[in-house]
């Protein structure tokens, strides 16, 4: 079970270092702690709220934000690397980065290119909603 878990954090981080984006390393635990206030225009939770719509519809992965666990920074949001298997966390991670990209290149907290968006899914793989 450890060494799983170890993979799963491993495979997680890595996507996250690939992405630019700052996490709290952990020492054990289920899930790691990331940072993803870089790409918003202004640090209010109003576009954390945001951001997590769109990682929901365009992904289809689910993060736990941090004003939900009382974080007084936004941007935060929470990702559960043990409650799925490697395989399904490989594909949240390869849409989360995906998106994430291309957020980037966009005005995504004025407006939302649907069109722009929709392939995230499909690049990613598998076309179901992922919780992690």
């Amino acid at each position: 079970a450890r060494l799983k878990l170890r993979r799963s954090y491993n495979l997680c981080t890595a996507k996250l270092d690939e992405m630019v984006v700052t996490y709290t390393p952990a020492g054990g635990g289920i899930f790691v702690y990331c940072d993803f206030s870089s790409i918003f225009p202004e640090q209010t939770f109003e576009m954390e709220s945001k951001f997590r719509t769109i990682v929901e519809k365009y992904a289809r992965v689910v993060m736990t934000p941090g004003e939900s666990q009382y974080d007084r920074k936004p941007g935060r949001f929470r990702i559960c690397y043990a409650w799925v298997t490697e395989e399904v966390l490989e594909i949240a991670m390869e849409r989360l980065s995906y998106l994430i990209s291309k957020l980037r290149k966009m005005d995504w907290w004025n407006e939302v290119q649907e069109e722009y968006l929709s392939d995230v899914v499909s690049k990613g793989g598998r076309d179901r909603m992922i919780h992690s």
